[in-house]
């Protein structure tokens, strides 16, 4: 049981203040440790994945997939892939499976 007189006594006081920033800045180190370990593993998976790159690289890809798409007259990407959510699963797709669709005149559009 806590001494009933423990708010006169200096020494339960010491103990008890330290006691409780003790608790607290182990729990408060576990929470740290946590949240850095999850940022660590996002940075590895980051770092291997080939997608995200630099941020002017990005947005050269950006335009010349733009440029691309207006040079070849390819259709917007929502659409095509609207239609093809709509086939069933296939390992290979055709041009005279694109063709079909209407969104590539000819096979130089394909690429």
């Amino acid at each position: 049981e806590f001494p009933e007189d423990w708010t006169t006594d200096p020494a339960l006081q010491l103990y008890t203040a330290l006691f409780i920033l003790l608790v607290f800045l182990l729990v408060q180190n576990f929470l740290l440790a946590i949240v850095v370990e999850a940022y660590m593993a996002l940075r590895r998976d980051n770092d291997k994945s080939e997608v995200v790159q630099a941020f002017l690289t990005d947005v050269y890809a950006s335009y010349r997939a733009l440029y691309l798409r207006l040079k070849y007259r390819w259709p917007h990407r929502g659409d095509l892939g609207n239609d093809l959510l709509e086939w069933e699963a296939r390992f290979a797709i055709s041009f005279s499976d694109l063709h079909t669709t209407g969104y590539f005149p000819n096979s130089r559009s394909i690429g």
